[in-house]
């Protein structure tokens, strides 16, 4: 599945093609944060292998409230399947969004600390949602944010940034 999100100034307007040939379009009116949520969204349940969070959901076949199909052909029984998908995932997705709340948080008060401090107060953080993370993964996804968060602020209104969602997950 590829994800593409345009930023513009009143919100991001996201292109999603997925493996099964159906493009999906919405908009996310966030424009206080740097990357998008949804961004943030992808990269943390990217880099944790989590087929089970927004994306991992959509690249399955679910529809989210606000999602419009712009191109492709749903399958027999598409909003049930997603209904489904929706339902069986609620605890993960439930998961992602305190990841994603987390690092998103993380990133807005970042003040350059030093990694270990960084990584200890973000499992710190976890932890008090309920959730944990070794402190391997969280240097991952949070070196992976900042390079989103370099290549999304290096965008002009106007311009798009392209990311994969893999289609095979690792664990």
């Amino acid at each position: 599945m590829q994800v593409e999100i345009r930023k513009t100034s009143r919100w991001h307007e996201i292109a999603v093609q997925r493996a099964d040939g159906v493009a999906l379009a919405l908009r996310s009116p966030d424009r206080k944060f740097s990357p998008p949520h949804d961004l943030v969204h992808l990269v943390v349940e990217r880099a944790l292998g989590l087929d089970g969070g927004f994306w991992g959901c959509v690249a399955k076949g679910a529809k989210f409230p606000g999602m419009e199909v712009t191109a492709g052909r749903q399958r027999p029984q598409a909003e049930a399947r997603s209904q489904t998908l929706i339902k069986e995932n609620k605890v993960r997705l439930n998961e992602t969004e305190v990841f994603a709340g987390v690092f998103q948080e993380a990133l807005l008060e970042d003040g350059g600390e030093a990694e270990p401090k960084r990584n200890q107060r973000l499992r710190r953080a976890l932890a008090a949602r309920g959730r944990k993370l070794t402190t391997e993964a969280v240097a991952i996804i949070w070196k992976d944010l900042i390079e989103m968060r370099r290549r999304w602020e290096g965008l002009a209104e106007g311009e798009s940034l392209r990311v994969d969602w893999p289609e095979k997950r690792r664990r």
